[in-house]
């Protein structure tokens, strides 16, 4: 398994440019990211005009997030570390801000895949919104921050996040 995480790393990392690194750290940059997924947000908000519906929506988010917090960064990442590429190969130069906490699984990927999952558990019209997670996943590797299996395991965590914070919530609002 570690020869297939190397191998896709190394195929994913040498196809670098300026023009991919450029959009490959915009696409993963935090501030970014609340702003593409606040910008949504609004969007609804205005489109749908439903303060019941946007609060249940902002409480599946707050659900998505206290997991990823709680589970992902003080479980999991602390349980198993595991080096981030630039830290386990000498020739990585990452894109992004250096982190030390361990690698796996890769928290952008799994925000990304249950804000969208969210999104269109609320309207189908978010759908437009799905080649975002394929695109986060790519530049998490492509930016040296995480391995393959790293974003493999990210889309999983956010598949199930979504999905559970989505009971909880309609438990709530009942």
């Amino acid at each position: 398994m570690t020869n297939w995480n190397f191998k896709w790393f190394d195929k994913i990392y040498k196809k670098r440019n300026t023009f991919l690194s450029t959009i490959s750290w915009l696409i993963s940059n935090r501030n970014f990211l609340i702003l593409f997924f606040g910008f949504w947000m609004l969007i609804f908000l205005i489109w749908r005009q439903d303060m019941y519906l946007v609060f249940k929506l902002a409480t599946n988010l707050f659900f998505v997030f206290a997991f990823i917090k709680i589970i992902i960064d003080d479980i999991i990442k602390k349980i198993t570390y595991h080096p981030r590429p630039y830290l386990t190969k000498t020739d990585v130069l990452p894109i992004g801000k250096k982190e030390q906490n361990s690698t796996s699984p890769s928290g952008h990927t799994t925000a990304v895949t249950a804000v969208v999952c969210v999104l269109i558990f609320y309207s189908p019209w978010f759908m437009l919104l799905l080649p975002f997670i394929p695109l986060i996943m790519w530049s998490r590797v492509y930016n040296g921050m995480h391995w393959p299996l790293d974003v493999f395991f990210g889309l999983i965590f956010g598949l199930f996040f979504a999905n559970v914070s989505f009971m909880l919530t309609n438990l709530i609002f009942k």
